[in-house]
């Protein structure tokens, strides 16, 4: 049996977050400050994460 990775899942959820505040920020900063380049450095750091971590993982098997 299978669910899905709550970790992979709350990253997700986090890196939405950051997006719609990098929108945000864009709005009052330039492409080049420094506030809209830690929240680029944010969402990639959650890209490798998503990445790295698989869709589902493994709840319990059985053998027969």
């Amino acid at each position: 049996m299978t669910e899905l990775n709550t970790v992979r899942e709350s990253a997700t959820m986090k890196r939405l977050e950051l997006q719609a505040a990098l929108i945000s920020t864009l709005n009052r900063y330039r492409e080049d400050s420094p506030e809209v380049a830690e929240l680029r450095s944010n969402i990639a750091k959650f890209d490798q994460l998503i990445a790295a971590s698989p869709e589902r993982i493994e709840r319990g098997s059985t053998e027969g």
